[in-house]
């Protein structure tokens, strides 16, 4: 094998999705808490992203980051399905990114936050990164 090989992507591992309890306020029939399926985006999505968040400041652009953090939550929250028109309509908004604001209280959606930037990779420091690839 070549070392090139390495890169393939079908010796990537294939994608996974994590199981996080986000709020208390969401329970199953046996009163145990809805566990909320997380993916990761791919780096050409969260450019998307980032693209649709841009707002223009004094003759140049800037991130909106408050946006960018909501649509990046968004599009890694795949259960619930956020962009259900049904789930959207009962809660009174339009678009997944709105429906989380309205869904959790603030410290339930800070929370989220922080763990869809953990699992797209952000804050990973390159040399825990290196120090786990060694072993």
């Amino acid at each position: 094998m070549s070392r090139l090989d390495l890169f393939l992507k079908s010796r990537k591992p294939s994608e996974y999705v994590e199981k996080v309890a986000v709020s208390p306020d969401f329970t199953e029939e046996d009163g145990s808490v809805v566990l909320w399926e997380l993916k990761p985006v791919s780096a050409s999505v969260d450019e998307m992203l980032r693209l649709s968040c841009l707002k223009r400041v004094k003759g140049s652009f800037e991130l909106d980051t408050n946006m960018y953090g909501a649509k990046l939550a968004a599009a890694t929250v795949v259960f619930p399905d956020l962009n259900d028109v049904n789930l959207q309509d009962s809660y009174g908004v339009m678009g997944a990114d709105r429906l989380l604001r309205e869904m959790l209280k603030a410290g339930e959606y800070q929370r989220l936050l922080k763990k869809v930037k953990e699992i797209n990779g952000f804050g990973e420091v390159t040399e825990d990164l290196i120090d786990e690839a060694k072993n």
